[in-house]
């Protein structure tokens, strides 16, 4: 469930968004967030302190990524 309600939201938005802003809005718990992101193979990119989860970015191209893979 989390993979796709991740990419049914990346076909919503025009830019990357921090991990942390994506779980605040699809209210999910973030267990499950970083689960559909890892097992999703989307990209993600570490912009600032390793353990700052605010740092990390959900590229907005790893949309086409999933879909791409899902689709094989």
């Amino acid at each position: 469930m989390g993979q796709s309600a991740i990419s049914l939201y990346l076909v919503n938005i025009k830019d990357d968004i921090s991990v942390d802003k994506l779980q605040r809005v699809l209210k999910m718990p973030m267990v499950e967030v970083w689960l559909g992101l890892l097992l999703g193979g989307f990209q993600l990119e570490q912009r600032g302190e390793f353990y700052n989860s605010q740092d990390i970015w959900l590229l907005r191209n790893s949309e086409k990524n999933f879909v791409a893979s899902s689709q094989s």
